[in-house]
């Protein structure tokens, strides 16, 4: 991850969040690639964008259909996504920066 993505990432103000939520890969044309469920876990969020921890890598500038879970209900809040940058934690999972599109 080059030096300037780190340093724009880290100016915004974010709030330290855990969720859950559900992605789903999009296409090109805004369909669901496979109708598979990726979890994942909000870490944190912004007025931009979100990092989440997957078990999954994504590909970067692809979209997700994103649908978060509030606290103690079933209630999905849907939104699309971009992301915007991958990298390999300790853990083996993915920390995952996505930008809101919706």
């Amino acid at each position: 991850m080059a030096r300037k993505e780190m340093a724009n990432r880290s100016t915004r103000h974010r709030v330290p969040r855990v969720l859950d939520v559900t992605l789903h890969e999009l296409s090109d044309s805004g369909l669901i690639v496979r109708d598979i469920r990726i979890p994942a876990r909000v870490e944190n969020f912004s007025q931009t964008g979100f990092r989440v921890c997957s078990p999954k890598r994504l590909i970067p500038f692809s979209s997700v259909l994103c649908e978060i879970s509030a606290e103690g209900t079933q209630v999905g809040v849907p939104t699309i996504a971009q992301v915007r940058w991958v990298e390999k934690l300790k853990s083996g999972d993915y920390g995952i920066g996505l930008q809101y599109l919706l």
